[in-house]
């Protein structure tokens, strides 16, 4: 190969590592502009045992003035007692996998330092794409 192929071919490889960079940036742009963040799962949890007390609190206070009678809320009052310490127990669990040591920090940082990052060669930006 000669100096005069191997100038030509070095400036196809850039030419395509920078279609490759733009095609990149284009769809992080697409991306980036739709990305709606996902709510956390606890405070989904959270959310849902909020409305769930005050479904039975409305429920109550609707039966209170049909009937008169509160004997019905004995039942009523152990869905918030064992929903909230289910939910403790989930923030537990959820707290001790997220600091060092646990499987999903150490999953995402083994994660990251095994992704390879392509190197692109960029000798000068004044060169034409094409």
């Amino acid at each position: 190969m000669t100096s005069r192929e191997y100038e030509l071919e070095l400036k196809r490889i850039k030419a395509q590592n920078r279609q490759i960079e733009m095609k990149r940036n284009l769809k992080a742009a697409k991306v980036k502009r739709f990305n709606f963040k996902k709510p956390n799962t606890s405070k989904l949890i959270v959310f849902v045992v909020f409305a769930i007390c005050l479904q039975i609190l409305w429920f109550s206070e609707h039966m209170i003035s049909l009937t008169g009678d509160t004997s019905y809320m004995y039942a009523l009052i152990g869905i918030p007692a064992a929903l909230i310490p289910t939910i403790l127990g989930y923030y537990a669990k959820a707290s001790k996998e997220n600091q060092v040591g646990g499987i999903t920090y150490d999953t995402a940082m083994c994660n990251l330092e095994s992704q390879e990052k392509p190197v692109f060669d960029h000798v000068s930006e004044d060169e034409a794409v094409g």
